[in-house]
């Protein structure tokens, strides 16, 4: 799965929908929306356990950050409430950090699960619901972006964001 931001869409742009567009790949479906000419925000949609559907925004290995939450959570609820919410569950939209079944060691990122059915492919999932939940997921990730980027609890964590980029 790609990473949060890239500098290339993947796919076309239908002119009706001219900020999102979707890409199939072999384990996931990738939501590509346009922030602005050259920078993208990906979404992965996939199969959660039990049915569900996941979207899933790849932060790669950057919560390995984490290691002491007695002493970090408190100078994030500071500097990043958005983060702050997702990670202790507390966020309005059941935005939560995640891994997903296939992640390597230490991947995780912010998703959200929706209803599914096992017997539905994944694509015929997408409807507005769905599509609605993807723009509140790039929001979401797009805030706790900028939340780090502007007001970082700790110094290595706004340098960290360059890796967000495929």
């Amino acid at each position: 799965m790609r990473k949060l931001l890239d500098t290339k869409a993947g796919a076309t742009f239908y002119e009706e929908m001219p900020n999102l567009t979707l890409c199939t790949r072999k384990d996931c479906i990738e939501f590509i929306f346009k922030l602005k000419p050259g920078i993208y925000v990906i979404i992965n949609m996939t199969r959660g356990t039990g049915g569900k559907i996941m979207l899933y925004a790849n932060w790669d290995k950057y919560f390995m950050r984490m290691q002491n939450p007695d002493v970090q959570l408190p100078r994030i609820k500071k500097n990043c409430p958005t983060l702050f919410a997702v990670l202790t569950g507390e966020d309005k939209d059941d935005v939560s950090l995640l891994s997903h079944r296939n992640a390597p060691a230490h991947e995780r990122g912010f998703g959200v699960f929706c209803d599914g059915d096992v017997d539905t492919p994944l694509i015929a999932h997408i409807d507005n619901n769905l599509l609605d939940k993807v723009a509140m997921l790039v929001n979401k990730n797009v805030d706790i972006y900028n939340e780090l980027n502007t007001t970082p609890p700790f110094p290595a964590w706004k340098d960290g964001l360059r890796d967000l980029w495929n």
